[in-house]
C-alpha cells in the first residue's frame, strides 16, 4: 500500500500547518474480506518525514510538498489506523505531542488496485495562553464592565503557532475535549461568564474582560482555563494597596516582545501564523519588516497579538516588533524554495 501525503505551500483556506514534518500512520485494527481472524500484529506504524528536502518527496513548481512511502498492509480487507502529524522529522507515538491526530481511519484495501485516502485531523493543543497573562491595578478600586480589564485566550499547538480551523480539539490520544474557561477568583467577573469551544473558529479573537468589585485589599486573584490533555493557562490580577491622600498606578517597566515560532521559516507563497506578546502589556503592537520584498505581516483582524506571515520570494528577513510601553523585540524570517 503506498501512502502520498501533501503537504500545501500555503495554509491559506486549509486547515493544514505548514509546520508539518512528519505524519505517522498505526495500523489499529484489521477486518479481512473473507471474514477470517487476523493475526498479524497490530499497534505497527508508518513514519512518513514530510519536510523539504526529505527522502522520497517531490517539490511541485507550485511549492506543494508531495511524499510517498510504500508498506506491506493487510489485504483485502478494512484497514483501520491512527494518523498523526508532529513537528518534528523523527517522531515518537505516545510520547512527541503531536500537532493533531485522527483516531479510528478506517479504509477498505484492495490487492492490486489503488487505495485512495482522505484524511482530516483534529489540532492537538500543546499549551493554553492568556495573553495578557497578568496585570496591577490599585487595590479596593472596583472595576465595572466599562472599564474592565481585557485579555483573550490562546490555544498553541506543538509548534508554538496558534491552531486554526475547524476541526475538534483533541489530546494526543485523539479524544474530542472543549477549551473552556473554568471560573474565576471571588471578586472577578468575567464575560463572557460561559466560555467553551471545540474548534479553534469558535474560540475566536474577541476578548475576555474581566471585572473587579473592589473588596480585596491586597495579593491577587486570577481566572482560569483548560483544556484537552491537561493544558492550563491562569491570568492573574495583581492587587497594590492605594496610599492615603490618592490612588498609586504601578507602570511596569516594559518588557521585551516574544514571538514564537522563532526564528521562522516558510515556503514562497505559504503563510504562517505568528503569536507575539508583551508580558504585562494589552494593546496593539506596531511593525516594521526590513524587506518587505521578502516577507510581508499582517495583524489577524480583530487580535493584538496573531499576524500572518507571507513568504514572497527567496531570502531572510527581519521584523521589528514595539510596544506603546517600550518593549521591543525582532523575529528573524527565512523564506526557502
Amino acid at each position: 500500500m503506498t501512502f502520498k501525503v501533501t503537504i500545501p505551500a500555503s495554509s491559506a483556506g486549509l486547515n493544514v500547518s505548514t509546520a508539518v514534518k512528519a505524519v505517522a500512520f498505526e495500523l489499529t485494527g484489521v477486518v479481512s474480506s473473507d471474514g477470517t481472524a487476523y493475526r498479524g500484529a497490530l499497534d505497527t506504524s508508518l513514519d512518513v518525514p514530510v519536510a523539504a528536502g526529505s527522502p522520497n518527496c517531490v517539490l511541485a513548481s507550485n511549492g506543494d510538498n508531495t511524499c510517498t512511502v510504500t508498506a506491506n498492509e493487510p489485504a483485502p480487507g478494512v484497514d483501520t489506523f491512527s494518523v498523526f502529524t508532529f513537528a518534528v522529522t523523527n517522531p515518537v507515538i505516545g510520547t512527541t505531542v503531536p500537532l493533531s491526530t485522527m483516531v479510528g481511519y478506517s479504509i477498505p484495501v484492495s490487492l492490486s488496485a489503488a487505495n485512495d485516502a482522505s484524511v482530516s485531523t483534529s489540532g492537538v493543543p500543546a499549551s493554553l495562553a492568556f495573553s495578557p497573562a497578568s496585570v496591577t491595578v490599585a487595590a479596593g478600586t472596583p472595576l465595572s464592565q466599562s472599564t474592565a480589564l481585557a485579555t483573550q485566550l490562546l490555544v498553541l499547538g506543538a509548534s508554538g503557532s496558534a491552531l486554526i480551523g475547524n476541526a475538534a480539539f483533541t489530546n494526543s490520544a485523539g479524544i474530542s475535549g472543549a477549551v473552556q474557561m473554568t471560573g474565576c477568583d471571588p471578586h472577578l467577573t468575567a464575560t463572557p461568564s460561559v466560555l467553551s469551544a471545540t474548534t479553534p473558529s469558535q474560540l475566536d479573537a474577541s476578548a475576555i474582560t474581566i471585572a473587579y468589585d473592589g473588596a480585596v485589599a491586597s495579593g491577587a486573584l486570577s481566572c482560569y482555563a483548560s483544556g484537552p490533555g491537561g493544558v492550563t493557562a491562569t491570568y492573574t490580577v495583581h492587587l497594590v494597596a492605594a496610599p492615603a491622600g490618592g490612588i498609586t498606578i504601578v507602570v511596569p517597566p516594559p518588557q521585551p516582545v516574544l514571538c514564537a515560532p522563532a526564528p521562522l521559516t516558510l515556503g514562497v507563497a505559504q503563510r504562517a501564523v505568528e503569536t507575539c506578546t508583551s508580558a504585562g502589556f494589552d494593546g496593539a503592537i506596531a511593525f516594521t519588516v526590513a524587506d518587505p520584498t521578502i516577507a510581508t505581516v499582517q495583524l489577524v483582524a480583530g487580535t493584538d497579538t496573531l499576524f500572518y506571515v507571507f513568504g514572497m520570494q527567496i531570502g531572510t528577513t527581519t521584523v521589528a516588533f514595539q510596544t506603546a510601553s517600550g518593549g521591543t523585540g525582532q523575529l528573524p524570517i527565512t523564506v526557502s524554495p
